[in-house]
């Protein structure tokens, strides 16, 4: 099933156009210049969905969103950039608070996804994503 939508962009109400999911993330994978044998070493989202997304062959996750935010460095506007475009919902439970300021921070430390992980676990909750440690 192919989730990128008709068209590439989406006319919003200021009359600029915004990208779906899978034009924003391949812009931004261009723009930071990561490979995608990288970007699944920085996100621990697998080679194989990273295609899927960047193609619009799959809807992306909030876990995936998030990885792959932290793996690219992205600002947090660009995360919720990337969560509109995918239509994705915040997750509002304590775990998805503790990564939205994962992502937050991210851009501005070495933290990692294994990092991330890491820290999760010692709180309890559930890895972001199934990292190579």
């Amino acid at each position: 099933m192919n989730f990128s939508g008709a068209a590439d962009k989406i006319k919003t109400i200021g009359g600029e156009y915004e990208e779906n999911f899978a034009a924003a993330l391949d812009r931004y994978v261009e723009e930071y210049q990561k490979s995608i044998k990288s970007l699944e070493i920085a996100s621990g989202v697998s080679d194989r969905q990273i295609y899927n997304l960047r193609n619009g062959l799959s809807k992306p996750s909030f876990e995936s969103i998030v990885a792959l935010s932290i793996g690219l460095k992205l600002s947090y506007n660009r995360f919720e950039h990337l969560m509109h475009t995918a239509g994705v919902c915040f997750d509002n439970s304590s775990r998805g608070i503790m990564l939205r300021t994962f992502v937050s921070i991210a851009p501005f430390s070495d933290l990692t996804v294994l990092k991330c992980n890491f820290i999760l676990r010692e709180n309890g909750f559930e890895p972001l994503t199934k990292c190579k440690e």
